[in-house]
C-alpha cells in the first residue's frame, strides 16, 4: 500500500508531455517564421523589379516646351548732306557794291527715319515630358523579366508553375505605373501544422506590389 502512493506521489516522467508539446509549438513557430521570412524577400524582389522597371519606362519620354518670342525695334534718324551756297557782299575794290560767291560748305539735313530691329528674345513658357507609351511598357517589361530571372521570383515561378503577373501601363502622360501580383505559397507551416487545428491553416499569401516612374524633364 505504501509504494502504491508513493509511486502516486512521485512526479518523475511529468515534463515529458509538457516538454512534447512545447516543442512542437516552439517547431510550428520557426517553421512560420521561416514562411514569412521568405514571403517577405519575395515581396522585397517584386517591389525592387517593378521599381526599376517603371523607372526604364520613364526613360523612354519626348521633352516638349512652349516658346514666347519677343520682338523689339527702335528708331533713328538718317541725315543726308547738302551742299550750301553763300554770298558775302561789301564794298571790296572801290565804291561799288559787290557781292562775291564764297566757297561752298555742306551740312547734315534730316532725310528720314531707320528701324533697327533687334534679334528676337526667346522665353520658355512651358516645359514637359511625355511618355511614349508603346517604347515604355515594351523596356519595362524586358527589365522586369530580367531582374526577374535573377532573384526570389523565378524560384517561386518555377515551383508554383506560372503564378506571376506583370502589367505595365501609363497613368498620366509622364508617368508610367507598373504593378507585379503573385501568389507565394508557404513552404513549412501548413505541411506540419495539419491535424493540430480545427480550422484549415491558409497556405499562401497573394502578394501586389506597385512602383511609378516619373518622365524627367531638364532643368531651365
Amino acid at each position: 500500500m505504501k509504494q502504491i502512493k508513493k509511486r502516486l506521489k512521485s512526479q518523475e516522467g511529468a515534463v515529458l508531455p509538457f516538454f512534447a508539446m512545447s516543442s512542437i509549438v516552439m517547431l510550428l513557430i520557426v517553421l512560420l517564421i521561416l514562411d514569412i521570412g521568405n514571403t517577405h524577400i519575395i515581396q522585397s524582389d517584386a517591389y525592387k523589379a517593378a521599381d526599376a522597371a517603371a523607372l526604364a519606362g520613364a526613360t523612354q519620354a519626348d521633352a516638349h516646351e512652349l516658346v514666347d518670342y519677343e520682338q523689339h525695334a527702335y528708331k533713328e534718324p538718317v541725315f543726308r548732306e547738302e551742299p550750301v551756297y553763300n554770298y558775302e557782299c561789301g564794298y571790296f575794290t572801290g565804291d561799288e557794291w559787290e557781292c562775291e560767291r564764297i566757297p561752298a560748305y555742306t551740312e547734315k539735313v534730316f532725310d528720314h527715319w531707320k528701324y533697327i530691329e533687334e534679334p528676337p528674345t526667346r522665353t520658355i513658357v512651358d516645359k514637359w515630358a511625355e511618355i511614349r507609351p508603346k517604347d515604355a511598357k515594351e523596356l519595362a517589361r524586358q527589365l522586369f523579366n530580367k531582374n526577374a530571372q535573377s532573384s526570389t521570383l523565378a524560384k517561386e515561378q518555377e515551383e508554383d508553375g506560372g503564378n506571376l503577373n506583370f502589367n505595365a501601363y501609363l497613368s498620366d502622360p509622364d508617368k508610367i505605373t507598373t504593378e507585379v501580383d503573385m501568389n507565394v505559397t508557404y513552404d513549412y507551416f501548413p505541411f506540419f501544422s495539419e491535424g493540430l487545428f480545427s480550422e484549415d491553416v491558409p497556405n499562401d499569401v497573394d502578394i501586389h506590389k506597385e512602383a511609378e516612374g516619373w518622365a524627367k524633364v531638364n532643368e531651365w
